[in-house]
């Protein structure tokens, strides 16, 4: 299901909820009959069964009428139940102490705040169901301090990660290509950007002993590549990019006094520092996804994806410059203008279902 649905089914799941919670709450017991007050339980009663069968259960749900993976699933039902509980509390202290009720709200808005950085994590590492595994993997292979090894089986790399990898793996699209390998086309190169171990059969493991760099600036830019470059990949790769749709760029040899260095590495932001003699290509070996924003100096530019987007790469000019990276997908502006929303709409019928009541 795609994140903005989820998110849309999120808003209106809670807002039911709610809205449920306030007329049990509010409504006189003798114009509320039994069958309306059960009808209201409904979206709190689909909300808790949810949320205990995602929270309890396996990684993946198989119902009959259902299957989804629990990483999407517990971000439909996740914020709902926190947020019903919120305003359900805050309902019951409409009438008590401006303390209370200044309390309540508080709470409310921590519990949004929440909500935003769990789907910034839905939307980082589950857009597919196998990330949490590769996650996990990762984490396991860690514990055995294997540390430069990527996975690749089946002709197909796992292009997944976000700043995990100390090593990159290359593959064609018909082959597994090997590091001493010569003679290949740069631009069909597919990197991988995500530390992978699993003991299966028939999947391949490969060490990388000399990791490409996280973040290298480059001299040259070709559109095709040399058939009879003789270097090894890694050697080219750190050199040189091929890319058709790129402007070509043929500089001189980087100096001793250039420079690419990380100042800041954090969840959804990245900062680098760099010095340049000439104009450049700064490539970062990270996987490139719709939503990363880029400034050099606090001026926006855009980001290239290179290899088939398994790298950044940031034209910079000559001189000293500051770069910063930050994951700010459409989504998640979406999802902000959402949650608000649907808070004010919650409180919005709260305060006109008061004024009925008064009326009546």
């Amino acid at each position: 299901m795609p994140i903005r649905y989820i998110i849309i089914l999120n808003q209106i799941i809670a807002v039911l909820t709610a809205w449920g919670l306030h007329m049990l709450i509010t409504e006189k017991k003798d114009a509320l009959s039994n069958k309306k007050r059960a009808l209201l339980f409904i979206p709190l009663i689909i909300s808790i069964s949810f949320s205990a069968a995602v929270l309890f259960g396996n990684d993946e749900i198989n119902w009959s009428f259902i299957s989804i993976s629990k990483g999407s699933f517990m971000s439909i039902m996740y914020g709902p139940i926190l947020i019903a509980i919120t305003i359900a509390a805050l309902i019951l202290s409409i009438s008590k102490s401006k303390i209370t009720t200044l309390i309540v709200s508080v709470i409310a808005m921590l519990i949004v705040a929440d909500q935003i950085y769990y789907h910034i994590l839905v939307l980082k590492y589950l857009r597919t169901t196998e990330i949490a595994g590769i996650r996990k993997s990762y984490e396991s292979s860690k514990a055995y301090g294997i540390h430069n090894y990527r996975y690749f089986g089946n002709n197909k790399l796992t292009l997944e990660g976000h700043y995990l990898a100390n090593g990159y793996l290359g593959l064609e699209p018909e082959r597994i290509l090997k590091f001493d390998q010569k003679n290949f086309k740069l631009e069909n190169i597919y990197i991988s950007s995500v530390s992978h171990l699993q003991l299966t059969t028939g999947e391949q493991i490969r060490e990388v002993p000399s990791p490409i760099p996280r973040v290298r600036l480059i001299a040259t830019v070709k559109h095709n590549a040399l058939p009879t470059d003789e270097r090894p990949i890694q050697e080219q790769l750190r050199e040189s990019v091929v890319d058709p749709d790129l402007s070509e760029l043929t500089g001189p040899p980087i100096d001793k006094t250039e420079y690419a260095k990380i100042i800041h590495d954090g969840f959804t932001k990245l900062v680098i520092e760099t010095n340049t003699s000439s104009h450049r290509l700064l490539i970062v070996s990270d996987r490139y996804w719709p939503g990363w924003k880029a400034k050099v100096n606090n001026q926006a530019v855009d980001i290239i994806p290179l290899y088939n987007g398994s790298m950044r790469g940031i034209m910079l000019p000559k001189g000293k410059a500051i770069i910063a990276f930050n994951y700010m997908p459409q989504d998640f502006h979406i999802l902000c203008y959402l949650f608000f929303a649907g808070i004010f709409a919650i409180n919005g019928l709260i305060i006109l279902q008061r004024r009925l009541i008064k009326k009546e």
